[in-house]
């Protein structure tokens, strides 16, 4: 079974965490299993989510993108974006290039 993790963090806490998995099978498999779980301290709780919602949540400041899956589309309603399409700002690319050079800062 292949699978992906992905963490998402705000302001260098981890909020939430996606769990890919090659096929929803194995997703729905995992959940039913372990639905409600304590970490630690911390309670976890798990569900099966679309792609979509996931990539609402790694690109959160996305503008006049409608996701598709995991594919970006521009959004047909333009009033509601104005002009203006990105995936991720220049500040954010600038973050990612900085965190590439020194990953080992947080």
């Amino acid at each position: 079974m292949g699978i992906l993790e992905h963490l998402l963090m705000t302001q260098g806490k981890t909020m939430d965490a996606y769990v890919e998995f090659m096929n929803a099978k194995d997703a729905w498999k995992c959940v039913s299993r372990r639905r409600s779980r304590v970490l630690g301290n911390r309670h976890l709780s798990l569900d099966v989510v679309d792609p979509a919602e996931l990539m609402k949540d790694v690109f959160p400041r996305a503008k006049g993108i409608v996701w598709d899956g995991v594919i970006p589309n521009i959004s047909p309603d333009k009033s509601e974006f104005g002009a203006k399409t990105e995936i991720i700002s220049r500040e954010e690319l600038v973050l990612i290039v900085n965190h590439a050079r020194t990953p080992h800062r947080v």
